[in-house]
């Protein structure tokens, strides 16, 4: 485990934090770095449209929002109960400025984020 930070104020000074390179992702829990590895968004950056994937190890409360970086949400993807898994989800932004925002999941009430650009 890495040190890490707080990208926007609903993370917990008393939680972990997992960061991987530059696609920073960060958990405020205690879910597997399986998942956080598992985390990908493809192309990125890209114009109108882009590739979620991430595995879940059991059944879970998943939601998934494009958030803008002051923490703000712009856009909702995803909100249900996911069987475990693979997914995949292939999403459309050309309804969404061009600029740097956070693909936001959260799994059961941990939240992991990455960065990403739309051209």
């Amino acid at each position: 485990m890495g040190t890490g930070y707080c990208v926007y104020d609903s993370c917990a000074v008393t939680k972990e934090f997992y960061e991987y390179g530059a696609d920073t992702v960060i958990s405020t829990g205690l879910t597997s770095e399986k998942f956080a590895r598992s985390f990908e968004v493809f192309p990125n950056p890209f114009s109108s449209s882009a590739t979620i994937s991430f595995s879940l190890e059991e059944k879970a409360q998943t939601t998934v929002s494009i958030l803008d970086l002051t923490g703000r949400k712009i856009k909702t993807l995803i909100d249900e109960n996911l069987a475990a898994g693979d997914y995949r989800k292939l999403v459309n932004c050309e309804s969404i400025g061009a600029g740097v925002y956070l693909l936001n999941v959260k799994v059961n009430g941990e939240t992991f984020s990455k960065k990403i650009s739309i051209e």
